[in-house]
C-alpha cells in the first residue's frame, strides 16, 4: 500500500474521530446541558450582570431625582408661558406640544419608578374607550407619521375596575414594542375594544383566565412576529428580543404586574413575519356602578394611596396629616394674596419656576438654597412667614432637618414638602415631623398653587402669639 493511500486513510480516521466527538459533545450539551466549566461561566457572567444592575439601580435614584427637577422647570415654564399667549395661537399650539411632550416624559418617569417599587393606584369604574382614545391621542404626538394607528371601539363594553395611570401604561409599552418590531420603521398597530363572555378557562399571563364577563383589549401590529422559543421568553425580566442597547428588557415585565395589580390577564401569539397580538382581558363590573370621570389628558401629578408605614411620599391630594395637624389645614377665608412662603429649594431652576407661580397668584415668596441659611432668617423673626414650602433633599441641613428646626421655632405654621426622588419619605417621617401635605416632582403649577393655599391659614399667627 502506498504512502499516499496511507495517509488518506489516516486524514479520513482524524476527520471522522473529530466528527464523531463534536457530534457527542453536541449531543451531551442537548440532552445533559452545558459542561461544569460552561455553567460556572455562565454563572459569573449572570453574577457581573446582576451586580451591573444593582450598581444601575442606585445610580437611577439619583438619576430620577434630577429628571423630576428637571421636569418640573420644563413644565412649570411652559405652562407660565402660555399662560402669556392668546389661546390657540401658533405660540400657544407650541407650548402646548411642549407640555404634552414633558406629560409624556414625566409618565416614563413615573412607569420606570412604578417598576423600582411597588406603588398602589386608585383602582375605579372606568370605561375603557375614553382610556383607548386618550391615550391614542398622546401615541400619535409620539409615533412617526410612518405608524398608522387604528381603533375600533365598541361603545357597548362596560365599565372595568382598574387604574386609568396603570392601563395607560400598559398599552404605552405594548405599542412601544409594536412600533420597534416594525419593518424600517413603517407598520400599522391596530387596537379594538369589545365585550366578551368566557366559558372555558384558558392559559393566560399572569395567571389563567377564569369563566367569565370580560372587556378585552387587544393590541396587534404587522412587524416581525416572534418564534415559539422567543414568545416563552417574552415575559422574562430583563429579556429584550430588540437589538443590543435598544432595550432594557423591562417592559412586559411590568405589563405582568400592572395586570396582576388590575384583576388583568393576557394572551399574546405570534408567528414570525405575521406580527404579533396582545389580547387583554379585565373583568366587568357589576350593572349600576357608578362610572368615575376621566381627564381627557394623561395628568402628571402622582396619585396612589398611604397603606402603612413604609409608602412612600405622594401628592397632597392623598396625603392627609394626623389629626394633631388637622387644624393647620384648614381652608382659606382668602384667596392667599399677600401671604409670606418660605421657600427652600437648592435647585436654582425649580425654585425660580415655583416661585413664579405662588407670586403669580399674589403671594410673597422668600426663597433659600440653603437649609441653615433659611432656619437662621427664620429664627430672626418667626412671625414674618405663613407656610413653609421645603424640597426633601438639600445641600447642608436636608429637609426634614429644616422641618424640625422651623417646627421647634414654629410649632404650628403649615409645612408642605416637596420631593423629586423615586425613594419619597415614609408616612412615620410625615406625621413624626407634622408635614401638612406632600408634592411629589413634577407638579403642575395649579396643583402647587392649590396645595399652598388650602394650608394657609391667616389667623395661624394670631393663635399662636395668644398662646
Amino acid at each position: 500500500m502506498s504512502s499516499s493511500v496511507v495517509l488518506g486513510s489516516g486524514l479520513g480516521l482524524l476527520a471522522g474521530l473529530a466528527a464523531g466527538l463534536w457530534l457527542g459533545w453536541s449531543w451531551r450539551r442537548r440532552r445533559f446541558g452545558a459542561t461544569p466549566a460552561e455553567e460556572a461561566a455562565n454563572l459569573r457572567r449572570q453574577l457581573q450582570r446582576a451586580q451591573r444592575m444593582e450598581a444601575l439601580g442606585i445610580l437611577s435614584g439619583s438619576i430620577m431625582h434630577s429628571l423630576n427637577n428637571l421636569l418640573s422647570v420644563v413644565l412649570g415654564q411652559a405652562r407660565l408661558a402660555r399662560d402669556e399667549v392668546r389661546p390657540q395661537t401658533p405660540a400657544w399650539q407650541n407650548l402646548n406640544q411642549v407640555i404634552q411632550a414633558g406629560e409624556a416624559a414625566a409618565e416614563l418617569s413615573h412607569e420606570i419608578d412604578s417598576y423600582q417599587r411597588e406603588m398602589e393606584h386608585d383602582r375605579r369604574p372606568i370605561k375603557l374607550q375614553t382610556v383607548v382614545r386618550t391615550t391614542v391621542k398622546l401615541l400619535r404626538d409620539i409615533l412617526p407619521d410612518t405608524v398608522q394607528i387604528e381603533t375600533e371601539l365598541n361603545p357597548a363594553c362596560g365599565p372595568v375596575l382598574a387604574s386609568t395611570t396603570q392601563v395607560q401604561q400598559v398599552l404605552m409599552s405594548l405599542c412601544s414594542n409594536a412600533y420597534h418590531a416594525m419593518y424600517r420603521r413603517h407598520g400599522r398597530i391596530s387596537i379594538t375594544l369589545e365585550h366578551c363572555e368566557i366559558a372555558d378557562a384558558k392559559p393566560a399571563v399572569p395567571r389563567d383566565l377564569e369563566p367569565g364577563v370580560y372587556v378585552r383589549l387587544s393590541v396587534s401590529d404587522n412587524g416581525r412576529g416572534m418564534d415559539a422559543e422567543t414568545m416563552q421568553r417574552i415575559f422574562e425580566p430583563y429579556f429584550s428580543a430588540r437589538m443590543p442597547r435598544r432595550g432594557a428588557g423591562l417592559g412586559l415585565t411590568m405589563v405582568t404586574r400592572l395586570l396582576a395589580a388590575n384583576e388583568g390577564v393576557t394572551i399574546p401569539t405570534s408567528l414570525p413575519g405575521h406580527g404579533t397580538r396582545f389580547d387583554i382581558y379585565f373583568p366587568v363590573v357589576a350593572r349600576g356602578v357608578r362610572v368615575q370621570p376621566q381627564a381627557a389628558p394623561p395628568t402628571t401629578a402622582r396619585s396612589g394611596t398611604l397603606s402603612g408605614a413604609e409608602a412612600p411620599l405622594l401628592n397632597a391630594a392623598r396625603y392627609r396629616p394626623p389629626a394633631a395637624f388637622s387644624s393647620l389645614a384648614a381652608p382659606l377665608s382668602r384667596p392667599g394674596r399677600n401671604a409670606h412662603v418660605i421657600l427652600v429649594e437648592d435647585d436654582a431652576m425649580v425654585a425660580e419656576t415655583v416661585q413664579k407661580c405662588l407670586e403669580r397668584a399674589g403671594m410673597h415668596v422668600t426663597t433659600f438654597g440653603d437649609g441653615a441659611k433659611a432656619v437662621a432668617a427664620f429664627a430672626a423673626d418667626p412671625g414674618a412667614f405663613d407656610l413653609l414650602l421645603t424640597d426633601q433633599y438639600l445641600r447642608g441641613l436636608d429637609g426634614q432637618e429644616v422641618i424640625a428646626e422651623i417646627r421647634r421655632l414654629r410649632p404650628r405654621i403649615p409645612v408642605i414638602l416637596m420631593s423629586g426622588h423615586p425613594d419619597g419619605i415614609q408616612r412615620v417621617d410625615l406625621e413624626r415631623l407634622g408635614v401638612n401635605s406632600a408634592l411629589a416632582k413634577p407638579f403642575t403649577p395649579s396643583l402647587l398653587i392649590a396645595t399652598v393655599k388650602s394650608n394657609l391659614r391667616p389667623e395661624a399667627k394670631t393663635l399662636e402669639n395668644e398662646a
